[in-house]
């Protein structure tokens, strides 16, 4: 019992490790795509992650670390070109839960809570394993989740609005020379971050014209 144990965990470290954020999704970058047909349901593999929102975060760290060192003018020239990143690109992968319009950063799969896996699935997460070498997401699921592994589909996500929002209002206070009210706001990005649960085979749509998400 105890090695199968130990096997199980093993291939549950390698399948959750491998499946962790990136690997579940791929990066939005397209510039110029108009914002598809919005889809029913969308499933691990379909996840698109947004460029966009990653180099937002980035800016935004940059961005601190110059306002701590005393060099507004350049946290100035930083912020203007974190808000320049800002685009119709956005639509194509928004997506809207229960907190609003969003940019997924990150994807991921884990155990759902309170599930614990036994030697029973052991073969499962071994076929598992091999499927995600070679880069079958879906497969990977259908396999667990068929020998009755509990698991959820976990995604990082940046509210869309109140991003925006955050950033003018940074630049504002910096022109204002209100350099603490511009790194709280600052902060409360940062803080805007949160990570929401899915069923593996239902996540939220993606696609929305940016029309509608400015309207809230």
């Amino acid at each position: 019992m105890k090695t199968a144990n130990k096997l199980v965990a093993t291939g549950l470290i390698a399948i959750m490790g491998s499946t962790a954020l990136v690997s579940m999704a791929s990066a939005g970058t397209d510039a110029t795509a108009a914002p598809s047909a919005q889809q029913e349901v969308v499933t691990a593999k379909d996840v698109t992650v947004s460029g966009t929102a990653r180099n937002v975060l980035a800016g935004v760290q940059y961005a601190k670390a110059a306002i701590g060192q005393g060099q507004t003018d350049v946290a100035k020239k930083i912020l203007a070109d974190v808000n320049g990143l800002f685009g119709d690109q956005d639509g194509t992968v928004m997506m809207k839960t229960d907190k609003g319009f969003s940019l997924p950063i990150d994807t991921g799969l884990t155990l759902a809570k309170g599930f614990t896996p036994t030697e029973v699935h052991e073969a499962a997460f071994a076929k598992a394993q091999t499927l995600m070498a070679d880069g079958n997401i879906n497969e990977v699921i259908s396999t667990l989740t068929d020998a009755g592994v509990d698991l959820v589909a976990e995604i990082a996500l940046l509210p869309y609005t109140p991003t925006v929002d955050s950033l003018t209002q940074a630049a504002a206070d910096l022109d204002a020379g209100q350099v603490d009210q511009a790194t709280a706001s600052l902060d409360a990005i940062l803080a805007s971050v949160h990570v929401a649960s899915f069923a593996p085979d239902a996540l939220p749509a993606q696609g929305y014209a940016m029309s509608d998400i400015q309207q809230g």
